[in-house]
């Protein structure tokens, strides 16, 4: 439902929306930096990035 109002508000304004598999690119575990994924527990909300 959400996702279905979501497109028709963008359809309002002429916005794109775009689906990622997340559990595929998984953006929480990848570094904005290098792009290297690492593993990381709920708990950990920094990332230092080792390159």
């Amino acid at each position: 439902m959400i996702k279905k109002s979501l497109k028709a508000k963008l359809d309002d304004v002429d916005g794109v929306f775009i689906e990622a598999p997340t559990k595929k690119i998984k953006p929480s575990q990848t570094c904005p930096k290098c792009g290297n994924q690492e593993k990381k527990s709920l708990d950990q909300r920094v990332h230092i990035c080792s390159n």
